[in-house]
């Protein structure tokens, strides 16, 4: 995590809050990430890409879109469906593997991003840890019922942050891909309140992407919800999976540029 002081104003004068988080940035395969971590530990670095992927990154290309545009998707279900859609379809589904956005998130990373063997190269092998719902209610306890029927006020706890992160060459259990962030993930970046929120992590994406609502990969707070990071402040929340508002803005872990 990198923090640092703020710059000193017009007069001289160092602003209130000398703990606010930088916003630090890389380029990767044309574009611009936000480095939300630098791990010493693996030598790598978790991104998050500061806009999200195009209509031509997502292959969406029904009905003479233009394919420069940021469209907004549903989590689950066709893009005319408002028909109810639970996150887990079953205690061993994880949600996320049957997404639109891991479906979108999969096709930018292998058109976008390994098609480039130097791009391809620096992407390292990560396990998602993605929570089925035996798993999830292994932590969460049987007060969550079955996986159509459940709620949870704690659903921002979830421990489900990338892990087994390695160069390729080494040997791990994970595997190159682009990913959506996590509340898990997101949490890793500072300690948190009891709401599972993250300031710094609110702040340093709410300074990079403002105005975006966009879609994580974890459950949100009922059976038909999934977790997002919130438009106004970066702050983690939670919607219908078949809101037509979220985006789609994918992460990678990549080897730390210094190390190449």
């Amino acid at each position: 995590m990198i923090i640092i002081s703020p710059p000193p104003d017009d007069d001289g004068d160092v602003p209130e809050n000398p703990d606010s988080p930088t916003v630090d940035t890389t380029t990767f395969a044309g574009e611009e990430w936000l480095v939300l971590k630098k791990d010493t530990s693996t030598n790598a670095w978790l991104i998050l890409r500061t806009k999200p992927l195009t209509n031509a990154e997502m292959n969406i290309t029904e009905g003479g879109v233009n394919p420069n545009d940021r469209p907004a998707v549903r989590f689950l279900g066709g893009e005319d469906s408002y028909q109810t859609k639970t996150f887990f379809e079953s205690e061993n589904d994880n949600g996320y593997d049957r997404s639109n956005v891991k479906k979108y998130i999969d096709y930018y990373y292998k058109e976008f991003i390994a098609k480039d063997e130097n791009n391809a190269a620096k992407v390292c092998k990560v396990n998602l840890n993605s929570k089925t719902f035996v798993t999830y209610k292994d932590q969460f306890g049987s007060t969550l019922a079955e996986y159509g029927t459940w709620s949870n006020d704690k659903y921002q706890m979830v421990d489900d942050a990338s892990k087994d992160v390695s160069a390729v060459g080494v040997g791990g259990l994970g595997e190159q891909q682009a990913f959506a962030l996590s509340f898990g993930d997101l949490r890793t970046l500072e300690s948190t309140n009891d709401k599972g929120n993250s300031q710094y992590a609110n702040s340093l994406i709410g300074t990079k992407l403002k105005e975006i609502y966009f879609w994580l990969r974890s459950p949100g707070a009922k059976d038909d919800d999934a977790g997002i990071v919130d438009k106004s402040d970066g702050a983690f929340s939670s919607m219908k999976t078949t809101d037509p508002n979220p985006k789609v803005v994918p992460a990678l872990w990549i080897l730390a540029p210094e190390s190449k």
